[in-house]
């Protein structure tokens, strides 16, 4: 599986290693919060479209009783450390 991410986006391996890409910003209180989808750069929204497509790929390539193992979970690189 991980050949096959690989061939398609070198970047997306690195979703399931490391983590998803997670645009922030401080608020008026300095606090770092997530940033809003109206306020996300095309290259930010490109970077988080990464996590979903790598969700995709691992959900088409298990049984339903794998899927039912994680399919709450929103992160690529958490259904990927159950899956192994």
């Amino acid at each position: 599986m991980k050949l096959f991410l690989e061939s398609l986006d070198v970047d997306l391996s690195d979703i399931i290693q490391i983590s998803p890409f997670i645009p922030k910003k401080r608020n008026q209180a300095r606090v770092e919060i997530d940033k809003p989808k109206e306020e996300k750069t095309s290259n930010e929204k490109a970077r988080v479209l990464l996590n979903s497509t790598v969700k995709f790929f691992l959900i088409c390539a298990m049984s339903r009783l794998g899927y039912d193992r994680i399919e709450e979970c929103e992160i690529s690189k958490v259904i990927w450390n159950i899956l192994k």
